[in-house]
C-alpha cells in the first residue's frame, strides 16, 4: 500500500509541476471546484511550488481517497487520471459562472440598476451551467463503473463533506495554536 501512495503521490507532483503554468490565468482568490464539488482555496496565485498550500492539499487529498477508497493499483492507474479530467471540466464550468455573473456584481457593487433582461440573461446562462455541473458529476461517477466498486463509489461521494470538514478543523487548530 505504501508503494502506491508513493507512486500516486509523485504522479500528483509531476502533474502538477506540468500545470503549474495553468495557475498564473486565476485571479486571487479563485476557488475552483474538484471531485464532485469540492472546494479548495488558492490564496497563491501564480506557480504553486513544491510546499505551497494547494500543492500540499492536492497531495493529502490523493493519499485520502487513496486510503479511504481502499485502491487496488490497478484502480488508482484508472481512476485519477479520471478524476483529473472530471475536476478540469468542473473548473472550467465554474470560471464559466464567475465570467457570467461578473457585470452584475460589478452593478450590484457600484449601486447600478440592473434589468429584467440583464437579469434573466444571466439567471438562464448560470442556470444552463449549473446543469451542466450535474450532468459532468453524472458522467464522472458513471464512468467510474467497472473501476470501483459501488461501495467505493458511495465512499468517493461522501468524501468530500469528510475531507472539507477534516481541512476546517486543521485549519482552525493552527490559527488557534498561533494565537496562544
Amino acid at each position: 500500500m505504501k508503494k502506491i501512495i508513493i507512486v500516486i503521490l509523485a504522479t500528483v507532483m509531476i502533474s502538477s509541476l506540468i500545470a503549474q503554468s495553468r495557475t498564473n490565468q486565476f485571479p486571487r482568490n479563485h476557488k475552483p471546484i474538484g471531485v464532485i464539488g469540492m472546494k479548495h482555496n488558492m490564496d497563491h496565485p501564480g506557480p504553486q511550488g513544491f510546499g505551497q498550500p494547494s500543492e500540499r492539499m492536492e497531495m493529502m487529498m490523493t493519499w485520502k481517497l487513496t486510503e479511504e477508497l481502499e485502491l487496488t493499483p490497478e484502480q488508482a492507474d484508472k481512476f485519477f487520471p479520471r478524476m483529473k479530467v472530471h475536476r478540469d471540466n468542473m473548473k472550467k464550468i465554474d470560471t464559466e459562472i464567475r465570467e457570467a455573473v461578473k457585470d452584475l456584481q460589478d452593478k450590484v457593487k457600484d449601486d447600478e440598476e440592473i434589468s429584467d433582461k440583464e437579469f434573466n440573461t444571466v439567471f438562464e446562462k448560470v442556470s444552463s451551467l449549473e446543469k451542466q455541473k450535474i450532468d459532468e458529476k453524472t458522467r464522472f461517477m458513471n464512468e467510474l463503473k467497472g473501476i470501483l466498486e459501488n461501495t467505493q463509489r458511495v465512499k468517493l461521494t461522501m468524501f468530500k463533506d469528510r475531507f472539507a470538514k477534516d481541512m476546517q478543523e486543521q485549519i482552525r487548530a493552527k490559527r488557534k495554536a498561533m494565537a496562544k
